[in-house]
């Protein structure tokens, strides 16, 4: 039995909608991403410029198409004005399948993509989506979509996804337009089963452990079998490699918060030169914070 899947995860901040990009255009290290296969994917906006799919292997084109999905994002957002601090910016979605749709023949992954796409562009604006990518290059074949959740000029995530009948109403309506077309499944409603929603960020790592796995059984299990050498051995080994993939998370993560704050600073510096060069809005942002301090005194 084969499933339809549609993960979301809501943005914040610019410095989260720009790691999202980052993901999706592949300018950081994707592990369970096979380089190979980089040219398989279609990127939005500007994949396959000349209809030259090795343009997605060049990291500079890459990076390039990603800086023109923030300026897309920046421009759609300048037009609701001031944002809240605490508002959603941008919200990603993931859709895909479940493996077993594959050993199904006359399963099309292309066009189940392409109709995922299309749902999400008819359901939430077209002129709200600023970057999309189907992703070729891991194990199941998906769609990531980056969109501004704009209603009547005004972000309003809540009108999409406040609260859990929103959220199961959303599933079903994805089902009925896009999974019962390719014959799969909907998932169980939470009410009926035990079973927990899986995020974004859950769904990757349970891939990983499962590369992961099957890394173990082909590098430590199998040898150490062969050689005869006893269960201990082959804990001890599979604990050393645990403890270099654990290292290399580590690093991954200080390296990640590093471009965030390198991020953060770069538009701090914007904002500086703007307000620089702008004596009125300058005059503005004092008065703001003049205002502000008076209140907290108070």
């Amino acid at each position: 039995m084969a499933f339809c899947i549609m993960r979301l995860k809501k943005q914040h901040g610019n410095s989260n909608v720009c790691s999202s990009l980052a993901h999706l255009f592949r300018t950081v290290e994707t592990k369970n991403a096979d380089p190979e296969k980089m040219y398989k994917n279609f990127f939005y906006p500007n994949s396959y410029e000349d209809g030259d799919k090795s343009l997605n292997n060049d990291l500079e084109y890459r990076k390039k198409m990603r800086r023109q999905a923030i300026a897309m994002y920046k421009k759609r957002l300048a037009t609701v004005g001031k944002v809240r601090k605490n508002a959603v910016r941008a919200v990603e979605m993931v859709m895909t399948f479940s493996p077993e749709a594959l050993e199904n023949p006359d399963f099309n992954h292309t066009e189940y993509l392409n109709d995922c796409k299309n749902w999400v562009m008819k359901k939430f604006g077209k002129e709200n989506v600023f970057a999309f990518a189907y992703h070729r290059d891991e194990t199941t074949p998906h769609v990531s979509i980056l969109f501004t959740p704009i209603v009547d000029g005004k972000l309003n995530a809540r009108e999409y996804f406040g609260g859990a009948k929103k959220m199961k109403d959303l599933q079903d309506e994805f089902h009925q337009a896009v999974g019962l077309k390719h014959k799969l499944q909907r998932g169980i409603p939470k009410a009926k089963t035990k079973a927990e929603h899986k995020s974004i960020r859950e769904y990757y790592h349970d891939v990983k452990k499962a590369e992961w796995n099957a890394e173990r059984a082909k590098l430590v299990d199998e040898p150490c079998k062969l050689m005869g050498l006893d269960g201990k051995i082959i804990s001890c080994s599979e604990g050393l490699l645990k403890g270099v993939q654990r290292s290399v998370a580590r690093s991954k993560e200080y390296f990640e918060k590093y471009n965030e704050t390198v991020r953060d600073y770069n538009e701090l510096l914007e904002d500086y030169k703007n307000l620089k060069n702008n004596p009125k809005a300058l005059k503005q942002r004092l008065q703001e914070l003049e205002s502000r301090e008076h209140y907290h005194g108070r």
